[in-house]
């Protein structure tokens, strides 16, 4: 599962003319399309994977999603090694990764969030819970930015009071 390049099956295709970017990864067809039909309403843009090894290569990318939607079990791995994988790297941003499964045990659910899942939906899943988990994923990807920008104003202040320090120490 390691090693992941872009494959040709890889199927992104962006929708609508604002939103976050949702990394869709399940391998049945229909329901793939299905998540895309509801996202696409709500303007999100689309990048589509059936696999571990094209879902990895997608956020791994440095311009990859920040949201995802994990179909538990892949024909190659499966969401868990997923969650495992992008939370093993330090890819520069964060992902808010939620696992879809038919499984809904006490157990499988903790399995996903130890493994690095945010949320865990049992499927089916009706819409109005979906997009209500998906917008939470927006909002906490939104306050990540927001932090990671202030970081970057506060580092770039305290240089300036550094250098200042250094000036009036001369």
């Amino acid at each position: 599962m390691s090693g992941a390049t872009p494959s040709p099956k890889v199927k992104i295709v962006p929708h609508g003319p604002t939103g976050e970017t949702v990394l869709i990864v399940e391998d049945h067809t229909r329901t793939r399309e299905a998540l895309r039909v509801l996202f696409e309403r709500k303007n999100y843009h689309i990048v589509e994977a059936k696999t571990y090894r094209d879902a990895v290569s997608i956020l791994l990318a440095p311009d990859g999603p920040s949201l995802a939607l994990l179909d538990w079990m892949l024909p190659d791995g499966t969401g868990i090694d997923i969650c495992r994988t992008v939370r093993g790297k330090n890819i520069g941003r964060y992902v808010y990764m939620i696992i879809m499964t038919s499984l809904s045990g006490e157990e499988d659910i903790a399995k996903a969030l130890t493994a690095g899942a945010d949320d865990f939906i049992h499927k089916p899943c009706g819409p109005v819970e979906l997009m209500a988990r998906l917008r939470n994923g927006v909002r906490t990807v939104t306050l990540e930015r927001n932090l990671e920008k202030r970081i970057a104003e506060l580092e770039a202040a305290l240089a300036s009071v550094n250098h200042l320090s250094q000036m009036l120490e001369q």
